[in-house]
């Protein structure tokens, strides 16, 4: 059986996926180590691409999976869906190391099976995918490679708080644990309102209200969240 032969088996077999132009899954494969070897195309150009499109095409999963969810609780579930070892995984379970393309070295070393570049290639024919077969073709294999992930995450998390998520969406991202200050109580004994501050870095600070404290820091961790995810997208 020729290399082609094979992908295009493997693609119809593990991705639901029959590509018209096979040179692209091929591009796909192509880890960068080849260049020590004499070759001059890899595959980042595609990872590139696939990320893109592989996290609009989880959003709108999540999204319609979800439709009660607030965006931190949607942000926290598609960074557990699409991180280097969730994707490693996957990658790893639809076969995709034994059809890589390796430089010697990275080959000799072990790279058919590690999660980081199993992840990064996964990615990489989703890249492919959205080239030769566009929109349609993403949603499809998307679907079909992240149900089951999808299922498991649903029964191990259920709904958490502000604090919880925001903490989560922090460690996620190599960023440091948010500070809370107690700015003000006011009301009668009976009927206290607390107010929270709620201070990630030094441009974001959210801030809630409520009739206890643990209330208004979940508030304002909410807010807080709600602030970075708005700064992300202006980045």
């Amino acid at each position: 059986m020729t290399e082609t032969d094979d992908l295009t088996r493997w693609s119809e077999e593990a991705l639901d996926y029959a590509f018209g132009e096979i040179a692209l899954l091929q591009l796909a494969l192509t880890h960068r180590s080849v260049a020590q070897d004499g070759m001059s195309a890899h595959n980042e150009r595609l990872e590139f691409l696939g990320d893109a499109v592989l996290n609009l095409a989880v959003a709108q999963l999540l999204y319609h999976r979800f439709p009660e969810e607030m965006e931190g609780e949607m942000s926290h579930r598609r960074a557990m869906l699409v991180n280097t070892a969730a994707l490693g995984r996957i990658g790893g379970e639809l076969g995709l190391g034994a059809r890589l393309r390796l430089g010697r070295g990275e080959a000799r070393s072990g790279g058919r099976d590690k999660p980081s570049i199993l992840g990064n290639s996964l990615e990489a024919v989703l890249g492919a995918v959205f080239l030769d077969g566009g929109w349609p073709g993403v949603e499809r294999v998307t679907r079909r490679l992240l149900a089951p992930s999808l299922e498991r995450l649903v029964e191990k998390t259920p709904s958490r708080d502000g604090k919880t998520v925001l903490q989560e969406w922090l460690q996620a991202r190599g960023e440091f644990l948010p500070e809370y200050r107690l700015e003000e109580v006011g009301g009668v004994a009976h009927e206290r309102l607390f107010r929270v501050a709620c201070r990630v870095n030094p441009r974001v600070t959210g801030r809630g209200a409520g009739r206890t404290k643990r209330q208004a820091e979940q508030k304002a961790a909410s807010e807080a969240l709600r602030l970075l995810e708005e700064e992300g997208q202006k980045t």
